[in-house]
């Protein structure tokens, strides 16, 4: 199996990859809504979630893939009242046949609302 390894703007400062392609997957790490400043972007949580997506198609397409093929995704928020706000734009992004998805309440590293990380299959 070949392993292969994607850097975008927001994983330069870590030791991370932003993206893992293993196979037929590509594993994103986790996202967080800040701008190349690596500050959270204003707005709350739902400007927080587009800024996330947004992100995530830039890494989406370095692999060739985009969000159709996201399969799965790992929601973290720091506050549960957020939830109602989170899926207003989540299901902007994921209307048609949304990918499986496991949200939790935790705190984060950064002084952000939501962090999300996604698998995708990018096989034939």
């Amino acid at each position: 199996m070949t392993i292969e390894t994607y850097d975008y703007e927001s994983s330069a400062d870590f030791p991370l990859s932003a993206a893992v392609r293993a196979g037929d997957f590509l594993f994103v790490s986790g996202l967080a809504g800040t701008g190349p400043d690596e500050k959270v972007v204003p707005g709350g949580v739902g400007a927080e979630t587009h800024k996330i997506i947004e992100d995530l198609a830039k890494i989406l397409d370095l692999a060739n893939a985009n969000l159709k093929q996201v399969v799965r995704s790992g929601v973290f928020l720091t506050h549960a009242s957020d939830f109602d706000a989170f899926n207003e734009v989540y299901r902007q992004y994921f209307s048609e046949a949304p990918p499986s998805r496991t949200t939790v309440v935790s705190a984060l590293t950064l002084e952000a609302a939501i962090e999300i990380d996604f698998t995708v299959y990018v096989g034939s």
